[in-house]
């Protein structure tokens, strides 16, 4: 068992059938729990939640709720996922600096990553390398290609 928020248990069309939804209290529901690996990881799976309903909805409380809790995750984990998932939410706010395109740059470039075509190709498209995205989207297995597609970073691919 994970001591976690009951709110990282709902998914994204139970969020949107919450009548009296308030970030607040979601915020609030994370408070006093111990941050251990497992939490962390319930944390970023209702980052993507919040992710993908931004993408869906276009309404903003969603991609500012994404971000306080990737700031939550940054601050108490911060690991390569954590930060691209950070980044992403940069990028769809536009406030994507130089400094994140270089934080970006060097986990790329990190020797553990060379094989990792599903992490190259989310810093390929934060970075808008679309020419070296498609490259490393090719070497995925099928499997791995379909995987992709589900995670919300897929939708900031140029689609031409």
């Amino acid at each position: 068992m994970v001591k976690t928020s009951l709110y990282s248990s709902l998914n994204e069309d139970d969020i949107l059938d919450v009548s009296n939804f308030n970030d607040k209290i979601i915020m609030k529901s994370f408070k006093g729990i111990p941050f251990t690996e497992e939490l962390m990881i319930e944390v970023n799976n209702l980052i993507l939640t919040f992710i993908k309903l931004y993408n869906k909805t276009k309404n903003k409380l969603y991609i500012n709720l994404a971000d306080k809790l990737s700031q939550i995750n940054t601050k108490n984990r911060n690991d390569d996922i954590d930060i691209i998932n950070a980044k992403q939410i940069k990028k769809i706010k536009n406030t994507l600096s130089s400094r994140d395109k270089k934080i970006l740059y060097e986990i790329g470039v990190n020797e553990e990553y060379k094989d990792d075509y599903m992490m190259l190709a989310s810093i390929d498209i934060l970075l808008e390398n679309d020419y070296s995205f498609q490259q490393h989207f090719k070497k995925m297995s099928k499997s791995d290609k379909e995987t992709f597609k589900e995670f919300p970073i897929y939708n900031l691919v140029k689609k031409s």
